[in-house]
């Protein structure tokens, strides 16, 4: 490997900044548009894909940008937008515009690395720094590999230690060699140990090794309060994301007994912190606690009134509650907030038909059609069988 580059990793370090800082709660940059948009084009012009791929699928606009990254970087950033907005429950398309804002101004990016407050604190930067957060708001153990190109872009050469190593490898990505290189590390490294948890943390998410990913992030969280006790007049540090991070682990161990109270720990640390209120109600709906899920999903919208998914989320809590006429409420503001995200509009032409609205039912599901992914093939099938039984009925004498 070579030798004597920069610092041994970012020395801004993504994961930790983010994950334990304390401006969890910046503004969602999914963008508002009019309910009328869905023709417009708000932000850039959408890339020219290929003929074959599906201009629906959020992914064949992520998997372009990433193809271009290094080249077009213009082009790239807009494919990551397209693909943000196609599907807004996505956290990586949030990241990576976040590496395309940087390297369209490099020169800045290093003035931004060294710590200068005209690039730090400029409007346009702190509207780009809070897309990882989003990001993390959406899947805390989103991927973050694709920063290693702006610490690749700087002149010198990586280090040659177990940290630079390990970050390298989770970048590539190598998932099982990177959490080897870092645990090594954090045997004699106490600056980054926060870094390296959370890193091997979202390692073995990927690898599907849930207990070590739990046993990780309660060190993680045991080293912060032993750190916070032993350190006189040291501000304490709000862990709602790491709490929301333990949960979502416990909850793909099936244990929800534990995925419920790391819940309860995240909102005593921050009552406003809404996806945790968000996974609360799913939770509750997938056990048919139907007035938990709607309490709620209710606060998540409160809470993020913008957020298109949060609205989406609760519309389908009032569609399980049968509660169809108030659901049309969450739902059309979530389409008048993303007019390109499908979900929302093949919950609004269910709710539609079931209040009786057959012919705004019957367009709601063909205005779905025009913007679902071909992945989405089952509710593409049901949407073509409920517009075609909506004809037949109207049709009927």
């Amino acid at each position: 490997m070579p030798r004597d580059r920069r610092p041994s990793l970012p020395s801004r370090p993504l994961l930790p900044a983010l994950l334990l800082g304390g401006a969890l709660l910046l503004l969602l940059l999914l963008g508002a548009a009019p309910a009328t948009a869905r023709g417009q084009q708000q932000g850039p012009n959408r890339p020219r894909l290929a003929a074959s791929a599906d201009t629906n699928d959020w992914e064949a606009y992520f998997d372009f940008g990433v193809k271009e990254l290094r080249r077009r970087r213009d082009l790239a950033d807009a494919a990551f937008y397209w693909a943000s907005k196609l599907n807004p429950e996505r956290a990586e398309p949030l990241f990576a515009r976040w590496v395309a804002f940087w390297l369209r101004d490099f020169k800045r990016w290093k003035d931004y690395l060294n710590g200068q407050d005209e690039a730090r604190l400029a409007p346009d930067v702190l509207a780009a720094d809070s897309l990882p957060v989003a990001a993390m708001m959406r899947n805390p153990f989103v991927h973050q590999g694709l920063a290693i190109i702006l610490y690749d872009e700087l002149p010198g050469r990586w280090r040659e230690d177990n940290l630079t190593a390990g970050y390298i490898a989770y970048a590539q990505p190598n998932f099982p060699r990177a959490i080897e290189y870092l645990g090594r590390a954090l045997r004699n490294d106490q600056k980054s140990r926060a870094w390296i948890r959370t890193t091997r943390a979202q390692c073995f998410v990927v690898l599907q090794q849930y207990d070590s990913a739990a046993a990780e992030l309660a060190a993680l969280k045991a080293e912060l309060t032993a750190r916070e006790r032993g350190t006189i007049g040291a501000g304490y540090q709000s862990k709602e994301m790491l709490a929301y991070a333990a949960a979502l682990v416990h909850l793909a161990r099936g244990d929800r007994a534990s995925a419920r109270r790391s819940l309860q720990e995240a909102l005593s640390e921050n009552v406003a912190f809404y996806p945790a209120h968000d996974l609360l109600g799913q939770l509750a709906l997938s056990e048919r606690d139907t007035a938990a899920a709607l309490r709620a999903h209710e606060q998540a919208s409160l809470l993020a009134p913008n957020d298109p998914v949060m609205q989406y989320h609760y519309g389908t809590a009032l569609i399980a509650a049968s509660r169809a006429d108030d659901a049309t409420v969450p739902l059309r503001q979530a389409i008048a907030t993303s007019p390109w995200y499908a979900a929302p509009r093949f919950a609004l032409a269910t709710a539609l038909e079931t209040l009786g609205e057959r012919g705004e039912a019957r367009a709601t599901f063909e205005d779905y059609l025009a913007l679902a992914a071909r992945s989405d093939s089952a509710s593409i099938g049901i949407a073509r069988a409920r517009i075609a039984a909506l004809a037949a009925r109207e049709r009927a004498p």
